[in-house]
């Protein structure tokens, strides 16, 4: 089965939680509409391989603790079938009318990471990436996902 998209997330205020959404409009210039992350640069769409969502709400189970992110991380795209190993800065994704850049594979670990006290396998090194919108877009909720080859 090809990789998909199985959860797409905005977050329109930072003090608001969360918005589960059927799509995603990208914009080159403003990041993902009504999301408050919106902005240029090279974090403008966080992604989350959702084979390891179990993993990720489980560490409080399995340690006694919440990570910093493990708590309150919802990326824009959770994906499914996508094998994050095979993604580096400049790995391109074709998604929907969009396309996208991993500019960032893993999340930086906070110094003060209560869960470092006990680990330092966490799940946000190796199943979370960010990317920059490369060509505006709509993203769906089931849109295949593909590696872009560039030759």
């Amino acid at each position: 089965m090809s990789p998909y998209v199985k959860k797409l997330c905005i977050r329109p205020d930072k003090k608001q939680p969360a918005e589960y959404v059927n799509q995603l409009q990208l914009s080159c210039k403003n990041g993902i509409m009504n999301d408050y992350h919106s902005h240029q640069g090279d974090f403008q769409v966080s992604l989350f391989l959702d084979e390891c969502q179990k993993e990720k709400d489980e560490v409080h189970v399995k340690y006694g603790v919440d990570g910093f992110c493990t708590k309150k991380f919802e990326a824009n795209i959770t994906t499914r079938g996508l094998d994050f190993s095979l993604l580096e800065k400049g790995s391109r994704l074709a998604i929907g009318s969009a396309e996208i850049e991993i500019t960032k594979a893993g999340k930086d670990c906070h110094e003060g990471c209560p869960l470092r006290k006990f680990t330092h396998d966490c799940v946000m090194l190796r199943a979370c990436a960010f990317a920059r919108i490369l060509k505006s877009g709509e993203i769906k909720q089931g849109d295949i996902i593909s590696i872009v080859n560039e030759c």
